[in-house]
């Protein structure tokens, strides 16, 4: 009768872990889709501020821009041989600064333009 009541008990834990184990990863693929369909949606959003920013990028030379781009991009470059595709202002001076990689514009750094520090 013990044995049973053991075999019983570990059994439903092993149920249990199961069921929790799956529950996470469900719980991860509904994380990773809610940031998927974010980074689309915001990048749905931005591109016609994408495409204002990239014509403005493409006409500007280095001494008409702003001396903090100018800076910075010399920065980005040298630090991490990345070149920036366009900037979008998040306000109070800070931009999220998007490069492309392997084929595909991505956000890279955020950049205070008041200080010129970055990180990402």
């Amino acid at each position: 009768m013990k044995q049973k009541l053991l075999i019983t008990v570990i059994l439903a834990f092993a149920l249990l872990s199961v069921l929790s184990a799956c529950k996470k990863a469900e719980v991860q693929t509904a994380i990773d889709e809610t940031n998927n369909s974010t980074v689309q949606t915001d990048k749905d959003n931005n591109s016609d501020l994408q495409s204002k920013d990239n014509s403005s990028k493409e006409g500007e030379k280095d001494e008409q821009k702003e001396p903090w781009k100018v800076a910075f991009e010399k920065s980005l470059f040298e630090n991490y041989q990345a070149v920036p595709e366009y900037y979008e202002d998040l306000g109070d001076g800070i931009y999220q600064v998007y490069v492309k990689i392997d084929g595909k514009v991505v956000p890279y750094v955020t950049v205070n333009s008041k200080t010129g520090d970055y990180h990402g």
